[in-house]
């Protein structure tokens, strides 16, 4: 992967994750629920 590209996914990323911290926030007002989530959904990625 050039360093463009990894600037880029990087950034589609960040955009993903903090719109899934904000939806998972009001879903999942546990903690460690959301992690476990987070978890799966990176190892599926």
């Amino acid at each position: 992967m050039k360093a463009s590209q990894m600037g880029e996914f990087e950034e589609i990323y960040y955009q993903w994750y903090h719109r899934f911290l904000r939806l998972s926030y009001g879903i999942l007002k546990d903690e460690e629920e959301a992690k476990e989530v987070m978890q799966e959904v990176f190892t599926k990625f």
